[in-house]
């Protein structure tokens, strides 16, 4: 079993990676999102305990989720795990703790269909922010995430994917619920004025 200091330990360290050798074309699915996501898993987990062991592999799944990023977008989960062996060989976590945290991870394929109560916590950690007010800021980045790849919307077509987003994801967990759905609420009503807007616009 790990205990937080050396589970901060490995955030740190995992996430000055990331934040070094990812390409600078993922403005959204870099270090400062990671570093949301495990955020909210220790706020949610806090609000909602869990037993030991399940909160020490929903932290590290958090902090490696995203790192297939390193290689590619497409399949990224499964591109994770090499670097959450290696990282796991070095901190000396044990081999069943390991499994968990991959599986985990796996939840996080989107479309999301998480089998586990954890799987759903750690989905809904990934996604939480729809319910504050970085959402737009959030949205923006990922946007110019997906120009860089020659994937562009107009900004009719944003709006409306946006809401779609944001009505299509209600979360799974009743502690994220609880926290982020009248947000995501307001967030919903905003988006369909700058739709309205765009509309206008075209």
């Amino acid at each position: 079993m790990l205990n937080d200091s050396l589970i901060d330990e490995l955030q740190i360290a995992a996430l000055s990676y990331l934040e070094e050798h990812l390409d600078k074309r993922y403005t959204y699915h870099d270090a400062t999102h990671t570093l949301d996501v495990c955020n909210a898993v220790k706020l949610f987990t806090e609000e909602s305990p869990l037993p030991r062991e399940t909160y020490s592999a929903l932290r590290i799944a958090a902090i490696f989720h995203d790192f297939g990023y390193l290689v590619q977008s497409f399949d990224n989960e499964a591109l994770a795990l090499p670097y959450l062996e290696d990282f796991g060989n070095r901190f000396k976590i044990d081999k069943v703790l390991l499994q968990h945290v991959g599986d985990l991870i796996m939840e996080t394929t989107f479309p999301y269909t998480p089998l586990t109560p954890a799987g759903m916590l750690l989905c809904d950690a990934d996604i939480e922010y729809i319910g504050r007010d970085v959402f737009f800021r959030q949205a923006g980045l990922f946007r110019r995430e997906l120009a860089a790849d020659n994937i562009v919307y107009t900004d009719k077509q944003w709006w409306a994917l946006e809401m779609g987003f944001l009505q299509a994801n209600t979360f799974f967990t009743p502690v994220c619920r609880r926290l982020r759905n009248d947000g995501r609420l307001s967030n919903l009503a905003k988006a369909r004025k700058y739709l309205i807007q765009a509309e206008k616009d075209c």
